[in-house]
C-alpha cells in the first residue's frame, strides 16, 4: 500500500512537472494574440459539455456547423502544398500559414459572437480562459496579448511570473527525482541480493542522459 501511494505520487508529481515545463517553455517562445489556440472558440463550441453550459439552440448550432465548415475550407487552402516544399522553404510557409490562421481565427469569432446572445459570449470566454490556464499553464495563459491586455500586466510582472515559474518547475523536479528514487529502493528490495547484482550488472556505469528541456507544445502541432 505504501509503495503504491509512492509511485502514485511520483506519476502525480510527474504530470505536474511537465505541466509547468510545457507552459514554461510555451511562454519563453513568446505569447500567443488571443485566449484560444488553432480554431478558438468555434473548436470549443463542437463539445456536446460546452453546448449544454451555454444552452446553444438547435439553429445556433446549424450556424456554428457551417462556420465550422468554412473555417475548413480555409485551412486545407491556407495549409495546401506544403508538404511537398523543400524543408529549408517550409518554415517560413508555415509560419506564414500561421499568421494567416490567427487571421481566420479572429474573423471566425467575430462572426460566433454574432451568432451567440451576449450571455453566451461571455460565458464563452470564461470558459475559454480556463482552459488556455489548464492546458499550457497558469504563467503561459498570463503571458498570451489578450490577457495582458486585459488584466494590464507590466513587463516587470511578466518577468516576475517567469522566475515564480521556473523556480516551480525546479522544486517540482527535486519532488519527482525523490519521489522516483524512494520507489526504486521500494522496489528493488523486493528483489533477492542475487538478483539486485544481477540488474546492476545489467544496467552498468550509471549514464546521464542530456537534458534537452520539455517536449511540449511544440510548433504546429
Amino acid at each position: 500500500m505504501v509503495l503504491r501511494k509512492l509511485l502514485v505520487l511520483a506519476v502525480f508529481a510527474a504530470a505536474v512537472v511537465a505541466m509547468v515545463g510545457s507552459s514554461a517553455l510555451a511562454q519563453r517562445r513568446g505569447p500567443r494574440g488571443g485566449f484560444g489556440g488553432p480554431g478558438g472558440k468555434l473548436m470549443m463550441l463542437r463539445s456536446e459539455e460546452v453546448q449544454k453550459e451555454l444552452e446553444v439552440s438547435d439553429e445556433q448550432k446549424k450556424d456554428l456547423e457551417k462556420l465550422r465548415d468554412d473555417m475548413r475550407t480555409q485551412m486545407r487552402e491556407v495549409f495546401s502544398g506544403m508538404r511537398e516544399l523543400p524543408e529549408d522553404q517550409r518554415r517560413a510557409a508555415f509560419e506564414k500559414a500561421r499568421d494567416k490562421m490567427r487571421g481566420v481565427t479572429q474573423e471566425m469569432e467575430t462572426k460566433v459572437n454574432r451568432i451567440l446572445l451576449p450571455h453566451q459570449v461571455e460565458r464563452l470566454n470564461q470558459l475559454d480562459v480556463q482552459t488556455q490556464i489548464q492546458r499550457r499553464g497558469t504563467d503561459a495563459a498570463l503571458g498570451s496579448d489578450a490577457m495582458v491586455k486585459a488584466l494590464g500586466i507590466t513587463d516587470a510582472q511578466k518577468k516576475q511570473i517567469q522566475d515564480v515559474a521556473a523556480q516551480a518547475q525546479k522544486e517540482m523536479q527535486e519532488t519527482v527525482n525523490k519521489a522516483r528514487e524512494e520507489a526504486r529502493k521500494k522496489v528493488l528490495a523486493v528483489l533477492t541480493k542475487e538478483q539486485q547484482e544481477k540488474l546492476n550488472k545489467m544496467i552498468g556505469e550509471q549514464f546521464t542522459m542530456p537534458d534537452r528541456g520539455p517536449r511540449g507544445n511544440r510548433p504546429g502541432r
